[in-house]
């Protein structure tokens, strides 16, 4: 005797699913249909079937699935009629089943999603296409760009700091002494060795005196290996006493600036031949 179904729909049904539920809303509700041909198979009709996996749990009512069944609804508008709540317990399993007795055959769900992807923890890769995430994603890209903007325009008006303007040289025929001028200098008359092998020594200043390392054609005589051959003069001249280089290899220095041609000598200044300093009396 052929098998013969309920005209109306009876009690809803809780049926337990072991592992995850699918992220997709068209495989959740396929699920439940199958389970719904399951039940029509064995002569039932549940007025809603809900099923619990270990993450979610979601409800499809009998409405939904008489209109796949028949060709009235898509599988994708059955997806809207879901009603999907994040955990697997029996609490979420009886709010599932409540919501789409509240709202009716053949009606939405109180809470279910709108459009497939729009909420609950089963569709976040559909999520990501809700328009407010898709705003705020472009209000983020848009900040990022204006920052890199303005840090380019920064390095680019920075200005290297400006380099410092070396003080004027001093005249060239007179080195700038080490120590400030004391009034009108006085006339030399001495000199004091302060290195070298006559370290300690003081020798009048003659009207002319030539210094080097020979003893030939010099009235001073340094035996330094710094010191050449024909070193340097010291002669009186009509505008006072004066001091050259004799075209010397380690040079002569006047109050630390080298001597490239003729200067004035007065007490108090440092004369360095060669590597000898000597200290004008």
């Amino acid at each position: 005797m052929p098998q013969t179904h309920p005209s109306a729909p009876d009690r809803p049904r809780v049926i337990r699913a072991a592992g995850s539920a699918p992220e997709e809303p068209d495989r959740v509700a396929k699920a439940i249909l199958d389970a719904y041909d399951a039940a029509d198979r064995q002569g039932s009709r549940p007025a809603s079937l809900t099923m619990q996996w270990d993450d979610a749990t979601a409800a499809l009512d009998f409405a939904a699935w008489q209109g796949f069944r028949d060709g009235s609804l898509s599988l994708e508008a059955v997806a809207v009629r879901l009603r999907i709540e994040s955990g697997a317990d029996a609490a979420a399993a009886a709010r599932a089943a409540a919501g789409l007795e509240a709202a009716g055959p053949g009606s939405p769900a109180p809470g279910s999603p709108g459009p497939p992807g729009t909420a609950g923890s089963l569709l976040s890769p559909q999520t990501l296409k809700h328009p407010l995430v898709l705003g705020g994603c472009g209000l983020l890209l848009l900040l990022g760009v204006l920052v890199g903007v303005a840090i380019v325009v920064r390095l680019l008006m920075r200005r290297p700091a400006p380099r410092a303007t070396p003080p004027p040289l001093p005249p060239a025929d007179r080195p700038t002494p080490l120590a400030p001028p004391r009034g009108t200098p006085r006339p030399p008359a001495q000199l004091r060795f302060l290195s070298g092998p006559l370290a300690g020594r003081v020798v009048p200043l003659p009207a002319q005196l030539r210094i080097g390392r020979e003893t030939a054609g010099n009235d001073l005589v340094l035996e330094d290996p710094s010191v050449s051959r024909h070193h340097a003069l010291i002669a009186w001249e009509a505008d006072g006493c004066r001091v050259r280089d004799l075209g010397s290899s380690n040079g002569s220095f006047l109050n630390g600036l080298r001597l490239d041609r003729p200067a004035l000598l007065g007490a108090g200044d440092q004369l360095t031949v060669g590597q000898i300093r000597i200290e004008v009396l």
